[in-house]
């Protein structure tokens, strides 16, 4: 792998393209292309497969095991028929971009900026080379209207494969949804309360709810509601009852989405199926292994390593004087340390200031929540992602507390201001 590593300058800032936002990195060099590339079709999901140099082929699977470019190793690319496509890897961050093809290349545009193309060659898009040669490959593993099941708590549907290239927010309820093209798949649980279709149906008829149906699918009756219509935005909501639970299950998409999926967008609920156990989690997940930057990375890889001034996990006891995140409410103004489980981190990255949201305690909507805030510009101080470093980990944040939104929020500009505790 010697060749690999002397390469390294470039491919870290490859890396650097699918982990910063910001970046305006510009990979040139076209070489020729044959006929045969000008009739690849770019829609759909592209997966690294490995590096090719210096005559070599060397397999993403081969570079992971290596702990060598994992995060190039485990991109993967879905490019949309709407002009949009997503970049994730295996820090589960995503990245959005503007797609155009250009004598052949596919450019990826970032605010406006080419962020970096990918050249055809023999059915598959490659970075272009270094100057000893290397290039990153991209094959595609699936098409951009493939479907995948998906199960939930409960019970189990279809869904666009794609939408597993996001981690789901779980919480009360489960949302799921598609990047770039604003389709999001919804599910409310609630205590049934002795209700049936039936009486759902009657319920939603007498607050004067038009286009209902009564419709089945794996021997349960369901109610279908296709009121909600905005032009070239619809919602169409799905009631039904299995043992003890009422189901709502809400898809939100816009015209782009029915063009892509068909039929499926208004049949859904022909895919239902009942039982099993889970939340969100995918069958056939495109989503890459999960790598764990803050392990020690092996040798020759080029993990970066943690934040020196990121603190430490503890194994001491809440610190004095610390509150409960259910208390936060009752210190409006003033600045303490909250603990308490973090629940979910949401990166907005498309935002306004590219927040993170890191819910504690409860996820959004949740009111009782506490959100520590962490602006974009602050962002990379945390390394790795603050996903990575606090979800599903009890942690203190000091700071002082502010309501935005009926929520207690915290403005997080530092790791400093964070600690991981058991």
């Amino acid at each position: 792998m010697s060749n690999v590593s002397r390469t390294r300058c470039f491919i870290t800032a490859i890396i650097a393209l699918f982990l910063l936002l910001s970046a305006s990195l510009v990979l040139t060099g076209c070489g020729n292309r044959d006929a045969s590339s000008s009739s690849i079709v770019y829609e759909g999901i592209w997966k690294c497969s490995g590096v090719e140099y210096d005559g070599k082929n060397v397999s993403s699977e081969q570079l992971i095991e290596d702990g060598s470019y994992v995060t190039m190793a485990t991109a993967v690319i879905a490019i949309n028929s709407d002009e949009w496509a997503i970049s994730t890897d295996c820090r589960r961050e995503i990245t959005e971009y503007k797609w155009s093809v250009n004598k052949g290349d596919v450019l990826f545009n970032l605010y406006d900026q080419v962020a970096f193309r990918l050249e055809p060659s023999d059915g598959k898009l490659m970075t272009s080379a270094s100057g000893d040669g290397m290039r990153f490959v991209f094959e595609k593993v699936a098409e951009e209207d493939e479907l995948t099941r998906v199960q939930f708590d409960g019970f189990s549907m279809e869904a666009p494969l794609k939408m597993s290239l996001q981690e789901p927010n779980v919480s009360a309820y489960t949302m799921i949804y598609l990047p770039t093209t604003d389709m999001y798949l919804t599910v409310f649980p609630d205590p049934a309360e002795g209700q049936t279709a039936e009486t759902i149906l009657r319920t939603l008829q007498d607050k004067g709810y038009p286009n209902l149906q009564l419709v089945s699918a794996d021997g349960i009756d369901m109610v279908l509601d296709t009121s909600m219509d905005f032009g070239d935005s619809h919602e169409v909501n799905l009631h039904f009852v299995s043992g003890a639970n009422k189901y709502t299950v809400m898809l939100d998409y816009n015209d782009a989405n029915a063009d892509v999926f068909g039929d499926w967008v208004t049949d859904y609920y022909k895919t239902i199926k009942l039982g099993g156990e889970g939340n969100a989690v995918f069958e056939n997940s495109l989503l890459p292994p999960r790598i764990d930057a803050a392990e020690s990375p092996k040798s020759g890889s080029s993990t970066t390593a943690p934040d020196a001034n990121a603190k430490k996990s503890s194994t001491s006891s809440i610190p004095d004087g610390a509150i409960s995140w259910k208390d936060a409410s009752s210190h409006i103004g003033e600045t303490v340390t909250v603990y308490g489980k973090v629940i979910d981190v949401d990166y907005e990255s498309g935002a306004n200031g590219a927040p993170t949201f890191m819910d504690i305690g409860a996820s959004y909507p949740d009111a009782s929540r506490v959100t520590a805030v962490i602006w974009g510009e602050n962002r990379s101080k945390f390394t790795p992602s603050p996903k990575a470093l606090y979800e599903g980990k009890t942690i203190c944040v000091t700071g002082e507390i502010y309501v935005y939104n009926g929520a207690c929020n915290i403005e997080v500009e530092s790791p400093s201001q964070i600690e991981v505790v058991q």
